[in-house]
């Protein structure tokens, strides 16, 4: 239904168990993760996203157990909860809620890495500490990189 519907969805893996799921999201890096309640006999969704609390990813639970929406919302915060059996149009609303929360975390993390702050020697042996979104380009020839600015630069000592 996935690849049918949702051509901007690029599917990395599909697991039929709880241990290959496990191993999958350690090789790979998924912005998202499509997940049932039950995985196996003794594995459950919840079992999959305590294993992977350091991981970062959005989850959308597409699942026939209704009855755990409530305790899924409220210890894993998942981006959707789908009840199988769900229409394209639950999908569809539940892939543009995924895109909407990817955009914010990629314009977040775009505005946090212009914030780094780097410190650098000059060829007089200043040292100067500039934040990333105030070099306004840079050239580099041989060894020698040379930085433009936007601002004026403030000597960090």
């Amino acid at each position: 239904m996935i690849e049918k519907f949702c051509p901007n969805v690029e599917i990395i893996g599909i697991c039929q168990d709880y241990h290959s799921a496990i191993d999958l999201v350690h090789k790979q890096t998924p912005d998202l993760v499509f997940l049932d309640i039950q995985i196996s006999p003794i594995h459950s969704g919840f079992d999959f996203l305590e294993q992977t609390r350091d991981r970062s990813f959005g989850t959308i639970f597409t699942t026939a157990y209704a009855e755990y929406a409530v305790k899924a919302i409220n210890r894993f915060q998942p981006w959707s909860y789908l009840v199988k059996p769900f229409s394209v149009a639950d999908l569809l609303d539940a892939v543009k809620v995924a895109n909407q929360k990817l955009q914010e975390i990629h314009q977040q993390k775009a505005a946090q890495s212009l914030d780094q702050k780097f410190e650098f020697t000059d060829i007089f042996k200043k040292h100067h500490l500039i934040k990333a979104r105030d070099i306004k380009y840079l050239q580099i020839n041989d060894s020698i990189i040379s930085l433009y600015f936007c601002v004026e630069i403030q000597r960090a000592n």
